[in-house]
């Protein structure tokens, strides 16, 4: 393969060298052939600034990253700031680079293609995917936005990097044309018919290295797996010791509960879904463990409190103990089966003699809190001032000594007696 890319490659620069600036249909048959094998032979990886320009002449430019690999059944990697999709033989996801915390993933073929890829994303005017994966014995589409292009000719002239050669043709719409140089994609040009009449569309490409292909995969692990692209979002900025809780709404069952507002301090004991494989593996004893260590935490924490308030009393002044309310949060999403599972839940916790906590509630607020303040954990406590200021953030499972350890730490005890 490698020497056939080589021969090829040699092949083309001749043929630009006897016949530059001419059009040449045999010329360009070449080119093609070379371009197929290069984005074949290795994997490839390109910058593309996407602009799209209407009718009226308004314009609008896009940049987004294809990466491509054509062996082990074919790995095609595409990333744009609001969106970064992983497809291999077997399986597909895709995240949003703004969010640590969900995922969308599909079951994929035994051999991707682009075919595969347009089933999941928006059209893309990437034509390396085509190229390097489809099958070279019918016609290449090369995007969604050109079916059935005839090429008509090419036009060859010289360029640092290799000769430079343009196809051009038509499609059922309109024109269509590919620039390659050393047998990559350069540039990318196409008619687009509108309601408002006929748009154009311009891709520019740059080779970039393609980096390890171990690398190329969207993780989904410790992700919510969603079903739509479409909630795919970023999140707001992270949550940090300082920073005001967000008021959310919580609820005892379907009615909406009351929250502490005049308590010094506020423990709030996140747990995920326990029902959520993906945060408990090992299911709702898990979560509900790591509930009862949050608990048990803020319990220690609120006696040694209770002690340093009482050695250290206010000069003519009887000592008052800061009063800290304790609330377990099930973060579940909205709906009919969270009421339901919170009340397992929930009747579980007072049947394990769950007096510690002075409330227990659920919230479909999991984006506006413990994914914004520990994204990666199933659990957590985050202990707020009286004017809802994050004090601490303890991340579970953990022991409880270490929550309690946590809490105080953050206000300045270390290892005081």
């Amino acid at each position: 393969m490698t020497l056939l890319v080589i021969v090829l490659g040699w092949l083309v620069e001749l043929a630009a060298a006897l016949s530059p600036g001419s059009t040449s249909g045999p010329i360009g048959a070449l080119a093609y052939a070379h371009a197929m094998l290069v984005h074949r032979a290795s994997p490839i990886a390109d910058r593309a600034a996407v602009t799209l320009t209407l009718p009226d002449g308004t314009s609008r430019t896009e940049r987004l990253t294809v990466r491509v690999w054509a062996g082990s059944g074919g790995h095609v990697v595409v990333e744009t700031p609001s969106l970064v999709a992983s497809f291999e033989p077997g399986g597909a996801a895709a995240a949003h680079p703004g969010d640590p915390t969900t995922a969308v993933a599909w079951p994929c073929a035994d051999r991707v293609d682009s075919g595969e890829v347009a089933a999941r994303l928006p059209a893309l005017p990437l034509p390396q995917i085509a190229l390097a994966l489809d099958d070279p014995r019918v016609p290449l589409a090369l995007t969604s936005y050109t079916p059935g292009i005839e090429w008509l000719g090419a036009v060859v002239e010289r360029a640092r990097g290799g000769a430079r050669v343009r196809l051009v043709g038509r499609t059922p719409t309109g024109r269509a044309s590919i620039e390659l140089v050393g047998g990559r994609v350069r540039t990318y040009a196409a008619d687009l018919p509108t309601a408002e009449g006929i748009a154009t569309l311009e891709v520019v490409f740059e080779p970039i290295e393609p980096g390890e292909q171990d690398g190329w995969r969207v993780d989904t692990r410790g992700r919510r797996l969603i079903t739509s692209l479409s909630g795919l979002s970023a999140l707001e900025r992270p949550l940090r010791i300082g920073d005001r809780m967000p008021v959310v709404s919580m609820y005892a069952g379907a009615a909406e509960a009351r929250t502490p507002a005049d308590a010094a301090y506020t423990a709030l004991v996140f747990v995920r879904d326990p029902w959520d494989a993906v945060w408990w593996v090992d299911g709702e004893d898990a979560a509900f463990d790591s509930a009862r260590a949050g608990v048990d935490g803020v319990v220690e924490f609120r006696r040694e409190l209770t002690r340093r308030s009482f050695r250290s009393p206010r000069v003519g002044a009887v000592s008052a103990v800061p009063r800290v309310e304790t609330l377990v949060v099930v973060l579940l999403e909205a709906g009919a089966v969270s009421v339901e599972r919170f009340a397992s839940f929930h009747d579980r916790w007072r049947a394990a003699d769950g007096q510690s906590a002075d409330q227990v509630v659920w919230s479909p607020a999991q984006r506006l809190t413990l994914d914004r303040i520990a994204p990666r954990s199933p659990a957590a406590v985050v202990l707020l001032g009286r004017d809802r200021s994050i004090v601490a953030v303890a991340e579970l499972p953990a022991k409880s000594g270490d929550v309690a350890r946590s809490l105080g730490d953050a206000l300045g005890w270390g290892d005081e007696p």
